[in-house]
This record gives C-alpha cells, sequence and structure tokens, in this order.
C-alpha cells in the first residue's frame, strides 16, 4: 500500500548532493564555497473547474403537486381550458401526424384517432409544454394549472374522433382531484428498465409478435412437459398448456433473451423494450390453451406498464 500521510517519503541530506528540482525550485546542497541559487519562478497548476451541477427541469405537474379532491364535487359550469386544450390537439397533428387517419375527418380537424394511447400521452405533453398538469383517468383528460380545481374533457368519441369544442368540457373538480400519490412499483426479475406505470392504452398494430412467438417455440421445445399436445383447443389447435406458472415464468426468461423484458400479470402478457410502450399479449385461449399468432395482442400501452 502507497502512503498518503506526507508529500515527501524521504528526508534530503544535508551533504553534498547533487542539486534536485522539486515543482520548478531548485534545491541544492548545503556548504561550499558559491553563491546561494536563485530559485526558478514555479509555474501555477491550473485548478479544474467543477462542471456545473444540471438543474432537473419539472413537468408542470411536479411542480403544482398532488390534488387534494375527491372527484365528487365536480359540477359543469364553464370551461377555462378549453383553447389551451384545442392548441394542444392541433399542435399534435401537425407533429404526429401517424396518430391520426388524416383522410377521415369527421368534421374539420377532428380525424380519427388511430393509436390511442399515443394521443392521450401527446395531449398530456402538449399542455406540459404550455405549463399545465394534465393527466387521463381512464375516461376523461384532466387539466389543471393550480390545486383549486381541475377540469375534465372528454376528447374522444365513441367511434374514435377527436372531440372538441363545447361538448369537449363535462365538469371541474373542486378541489383538483389529480395526481394523486401512487405506490412504489415493483421492478421485473430478469429487466434492467425501472418499472414505469401506463397512462393510456389503445389497440394499434403490434410489434413484439414474432419475438413472443419465437420464445413460445423455444418453451415447448425445451419443456415439452409443460403441454398436453394431444389435447388441442377445437377450431384453434392451441396446444392445451399443463403447467401454466412454469409456462409463463420460462416464457418471460425466454423473451428476456431475446433483448425485451416480459411479465405475466396473472391475465396478460406485458412487453417492453423500453419505457415508451408496452404491449399486452392474451395467451391463454379459452380455458388454458396457449393462444398464439395476431389474436393474441390486446393492446399498446403509453407510458409501459410495467
Amino acid at each position: 500500500m502507497v502512503s498518503r500521510g506526507s508529500r515527501w517519503s524521504s528526508v534530503l541530506a544535508a551533504s553534498a548532493a547533487p542539486a534536485i528540482m522539486v515543482t520548478g525550485i531548485l534545491i541544492g546542497a548545503c556548504g561550499g564555497g558559491g553563491s546561494p541559487t536563485t530559485p526558478a519562478s514555479a509555474t501555477p497548476i491550473p485548478l479544474a473547474t467543477p462542471a456545473a451541477t444540471p438543474v432537473p427541469v419539472l413537468s408542470a405537474c411536479q411542480r403544482i403537486g398532488f390534488g387534494t379532491g375527491t372527484g365528487r364535487d365536480c359540477p359543469r359550469q364553464s370551461p377555462t381550458f378549453l383553447p389551451q386544450v384545442e392548441a394542444a390537439m392541433d399542435r399534435l397533428v401537425r407533429e404526429q401526424p401517424a396518430i391520426f387517419d388524416l383522410n377521415e375527418p369527421a368534421v374539420a380537424g377532428s380525424y380519427r384517432v388511430v393509436k390511442v394511447g399515443q394521443y392521450y400521452v401527446g395531449l398530456i405533453d402538449q399542455l406540459d409544454k404550455q405549463g399545465l398538469c394534465a393527466d387521463y383517468d381512464g375516461e376523461e383528460l384532466q387539466v389543471k394549472n393550480g390545486n383549486g380545481f381541475n377540469d375534465q374533457y372528454d376528447v374522444l368519441t365513441s367511434n374514435s374522433f377527436i372531440l372538441r369544442g363545447d361538448a369537449a368540457y363535462k365538469s371541474s373538480c373542486f378541489p383538483a382531484s389529480f395526481p394523486t400519490p401512487a405506490p412504489a412499483l415493483p421492478g421485473t426479475q430478469g429487466c434492467s428498465l425501472a418499472p414505469s406505470r401506463e397512462k393510456a392504452c389503445g389497440r394499434e398494430s403490434e410489434t413484439f409478435l414474432s419475438v413472443l412467438e419465437a420464445s413460445i417455440d423455444q418453451v415447448m421445445r425445451e419443456h415439452p412437459d409443460y403441454f398436453d399436445r394431444g389435447d388441442t383447443q377445437p377450431g384453434t389447435g392451441f396446444i392445451r398448456v399443463l403447467n401454466g406458472d412454469a409456462y409463463f415464468r420460462d416464457l418471460a426468461a425466454a423473451i428476456s433473451t431475446r433483448g425485451l423484458c416480459a411479465r405475466y400479470d396473472g391475465e396478460e402478457m406485458a412487453v417492453k423494450r423500453d419505457n415508451t410502450y408496452s404491449e399486452q399479449y392474451d395467451l391463454y385461449g379459452g380455458i388454458g390453451y396457449a393462444r398464439r399468432g395476431e389474436g393474441a395482442y390486446r393492446v399498446t400501452c403509453y407510458p409501459a406498464a410495467f
């Protein structure tokens, strides 16, 4: 071990030793008949400038904080944030047109929404850029600029078109009823990503089905004892699963070896590559059969649902 107790580890001898240069100062031997040597000027060593600590950027909801309302005192009055909501819709159409079918407007500016989860998350993000806190409660868009109250908006028709104007406004809640504290999210075994919680889900084109199918093939090949190949679901050919717990455990592990994270919640298998979104698959066809194919896909959630 190198001692760090003193700067020097030895004493310079006071005999006729050769001169030694230390940090720009000439140290000579004592005695002798010469004149003292003038020390050279020390070259200053520049000090490193410490890196500035980045200031975290807070979202509007983080800045405003939790709502304290119960959601029961929500009369219909008049909208406060409708212009901002409409501006968020317009900007989302311009910046993320793939969320919509621009060839099928119900009325001017009210396009069909083809990616519902992205639509709600996009509106929340656009409202945050305007300094407003927004969230989705599963039915309505919630908007506030403080905790005195929040507005509730229904921004999607039953046939998935943008709903605009006064018809979109539903009520105002006193005091603001969102967001509320949420319990800590559990991690997922075998997944290095932080846990995430979805805000909105909707059906769109799946992206992970091929990985899921390859993983199912792997589990069936490596663990034939989990299945009864002689018992298939009529009309589908899905094989009966004899050991559901082991099947879904090993299926999640097989998915993870292909660079994705997976979690089975007892009803559906959720799969994600990162926390932008996750896809939900129902892998039990009928009573205990291993469902496969496009029919297994259910919805895509934004952000990821686990």
